[in-house]
């Protein structure tokens, strides 16, 4: 059942999104681009439905909520190579000005000359999940951890495959 609501035109319209994954609640927090989806259906965007675990048409919790304004967010880079952005924390507060909400656990991904960057929310102040619309956001990292990557873009779940076979065919070498 889905209930109309209001909003304050003042207001930032932001959601939290939950979903059951191997018995565990995942959660963050979005904004709306657009109501355009069909009656009791929300499109999520790829990168949540990945971060989430989710696949399509899968049932997932909507939930209006009012978050307090940021003022501080650490970020972990899974790839070391992120720190060779010149001016990395100026370039993330330009990516950050096109989300409305983060929550810590939330993975972020940045493109930075053809390069996708996923940095995992380590830390916000003053909550666990923040609106960063209009605010001053004070923006820091942590060290690359080399041991978190290579598991998280080992794991078979957030490509959606089920058996082992990613590769059926053959290859070549090319040279010697």
């Amino acid at each position: 059942v889905i209930k109309q609501i209001h909003f304050n035109e003042n207001d930032v319209c932001i959601f939290q999104l939950s979903f059951q994954f191997d018995g565990q609640n995942r959660e963050t927090h979005c904004g709306v681009m657009e109501f355009t989806a069909e009656e009791n259906k929300v499109l999520v965007p790829s990168y949540i439905m990945k971060f989430m675990k989710m696949q399509e048409f899968q049932t997932i919790t909507v939930r209006r909520a009012r978050l307090p304004r940021g003022k501080f967010a650490r970020f972990k880079p899974l790839n070391s190579d992120f720190f060779l952005i010149p001016k990395r924390k100026e370039f993330l507060e330009r990516v950050l000005r096109d989300y409305v909400a983060l929550t810590e656990r939330d993975i972020v991904q940045v493109e930075y000359r053809d390069r996708m960057y996923d940095l995992i929310v380590t830390k916000l102040e003053p909550g666990n999940a923040i609106q960063i619309v209009n605010c001053d956001l004070e923006v820091d990292f942590e060290e690359a951890d080399e041991e978190i990557q290579s598991d998280y873009y080992s794991r078979k779940s957030l490509i959606n495959k089920t058996d082992d076979s990613l590769f059926t065919g053959h290859g070549n070498s090319l040279g010697d």
